[in-house]
């Protein structure tokens, strides 16, 4: 199913245009029929039919700057028809059969080649709706087509092709077959479909293994792995803890709960994040939430649960770049680093990326300084 990012209007045809019927509140479960409307060309937003009411709701618009709708599923969301998106400029081929892994390796590899870093891999996955890749990582690939990702640009999926390909032993297809451009005038003979043979630039192989992370000790992963391995436990973790940047909650000890790992006012964690955003936003958001409540959120103000000023504006504040950026740097600087030290180096020679991410949601659920992080006394001894 998809999750309300913001509140969305129910309209009777998959166009803006049209007669609302209502709204879903943000946070809302939305289940839909898998029926996806074709995005118009001036509106350029994806929608999908609901489940069990009438009439339709956007998810996102072409570009993937604008989200209105998340996919909370495991398995792919329902694919956009080929037609939905503007493919006049010509790709590469993808492959013909691929596992969800090594689609998600080549993107890996792509951001390195294009970007130089990883640093732009969770943008990428989410703009493309690829963020549920790594929950079934053998299977086999069955979501949207790579030319018809949305958010994604051409040079991006390009080059996701051609790393794929070469990932697969093969050379990506430089010919394609690009539709013609509206139709002119009736004319007494029509003209044929254009055929485009496109000269595709080969990129640089993947860079070479010194730019990859430098791991910590004891961490016994392919670098090449290391930053995939934490975004996968960062996503399972944040899928039962919070969702969303922007997920709340008021009805347990933490006081008031927050963002994607659920930071709370009572354990001081939002508050850090609040402080991080604050000194990289000069947003109206970010000076009302400094101005007004940053003695309160230092002194873990019980009466904060109830306070809806306060809800309101962290709930502005998620749709910002510098809040989100404070909530990965204190999810992995805060859990993920401190993980590998209790939990992880001491032990060594962990292999598997599930692991990672089990150790890491442990370390949520329980603390990072619980008992649990002991090494055992000798082989075969609990943890």
């Amino acid at each position: 199913m998809f999750f309300a990012r913001q509140a969305v209007n129910i309209h009777i045809e998959p166009d803006p245009r049209s007669t609302v019927l209502g709204n879903l509140p943000a946070e809302a479960d939305v289940l839909v029929t898998g029926a996806v409307g074709h995005a118009l060309a001036e509106q350029g937003y994806i929608w999908h039919q609901l489940q069990g009411q009438d009439g339709w709701v956007a998810e996102r618009n072409i570009n993937g700057d604008i989200l209105l709708l998340e996919w909370r599923a495991s398995t792919p969301p329902p694919v956009i028809p080929l037609t939905t998106l503007d493919s006049r400029v010509g790709l590469p081929a993808q492959p013909a059969s691929f596992s969800n892994k090594q689609l998600l390796d080549a993107v890996h590899r792509a951001a390195l080649a294009l970007e130089g870093n990883l640093d732009k891999v969770q943008d990428w996955l989410l703009r493309g709706r690829l963020y549920w890749l790594g929950n079934h990582p053998q299977d086999l690939y069955w979501g949207d087509a790579i030319a018809n990702l949305p958010g994604l640009n051409r040079d991006q999926k390009t080059e996701i092709i051609s790393q794929l390909a070469r990932l697969l032993g093969q050379e990506p297809a430089p010919v394609v077959v690009i539709p013609e451009p509206d139709a002119p005038e009736p004319q007494a003979e029509p003209a044929p479909p254009v055929v485009v043979a496109v000269e595709v630039m080969r990129q640089p192989a993947p860079q070479p293994a010194t730019d990859l992370p430098t791991l910590p000790e004891n961490v016994d992963l392919d670098p090449a792995d290391y930053e995939r391995t934490r975004l996968a436990a960062l996503n399972i973790t944040r899928a039962f803890e919070g969702g969303g940047y922007a997920s709340y909650n008021n009805y347990d000890r933490g006081i008031v709960s927050y963002g994607i790992m659920q930071f709370t006012l009572a354990a001081g964690s939002l508050g850090t994040v609040l402080r991080r955003y604050w000194n990289a936003s000069e947003s109206e958001a970010a000076r009302a939430l400094q101005g007004e409540f940053a003695s309160r959120v230092e002194a873990k103000d019980p009466n904060l649960r109830h306070d809806g000023r306060f809800k309101e504006l962290l709930k502005a504040a998620a749709q910002e770049e510098p809040m989100k950026t404070a909530q990965q740097t204190v999810a992995r600087e805060g859990y993920w680093d401190v993980v590998l030290r209790n939990y992880v180096q001491r032990r060594g020679n962990l292999r598997y990326p599930l692991t990672y991410a089990l150790l890491f949601d442990m370390g949520i659920h329980f603390g990072v300084n619980h008992a649990l992080r002991a090494v055992p006394k000798k082989p075969g001894g609990a943890f």
